[in-house]
């Protein structure tokens, strides 16, 4: 298994799968919730939580990356994405090694944020979605990228792409489940972060 220090070679299009396979990861708190994630899935024309398990493979796939009918998650994610979502082309992964990374980094993600002290993570939710209900979405970005770097300086050790991201998912997750309707719009905000904080 190979180790992803770096998150570099992933497009903005597999970090949105790893932050789709996150929050799909554990159930949701609220009925709320599930309907904006729902929707989410929609607009993003994946789905993950049923074609594409970045957390190490559901029921309907083997290891090698073949569903049980012998037809390969690729090209159910292809299909999916043409049948439902022509109009929109996301950059899904190309190939099997493209893919194991995503739900190595995926896993890896979702591991470190089980580490993260949930407390610390509450209280930035909190102070993030205050200003973000009083605040013209097209501020979205700078809120979120200020408490990203406020929970850097709150959590200690975090050193690696991995750990900021776990950081960033949780920070969203949480604030999410507090105010489900800002979903999509932090969703949104966190693929700009994302895109502006990594090398061009």
């Amino acid at each position: 298994m190979e180790v992803y220090e770096s998150l570099d070679g992933f497009s903005p299009d597999c970090l949105s799968l790893m932050f789709l396979t996150f929050l799909h990861h554990r159930p949701c708190r609220s009925e709320e919730l599930c309907r904006e994630l729902a929707e989410l899935d929609r607009e993003v024309q994946t789905c993950l939580h049923v074609h594409y398990d970045c957390g190490g493979g559901g029921d309907d796939y083997d290891d090698d990356g073949l569903e049980t009918d012998g037809h390969s998650t690729l090209t159910s994610l292809r299909s999916v994405q043409q049948d439902y979502f022509p109009q929109v082309q996301l950059g899904l992964p190309e190939n099997a090694q493209e893919i194991e990374g995503v739900r190595e980094v995926a896993a890896e993600i979702i591991r470190i944020a089980d580490e993260i002290n949930q407390s610390i993570i509450s209280q930035a939710a909190e102070r993030l979605t205050k200003k973000l209900r009083s605040s013209p979405q097209n501020n979205w970005k700078n809120h979120l990228s200020q408490g990203i770097d406020s929970l850097l300086q709150e959590v200690p050790g975090v050193q690696t792409e991995q750990a900021v991201m776990a950081l960033s998912f949780s920070l969203v997750k949480a604030a999410c489940e507090v105010a489900p309707r800002l979903l999509r719009g932090l969703y949104y905000a966190l693929m700009q972060h994302v895109s502006f904080a990594r090398p061009k």
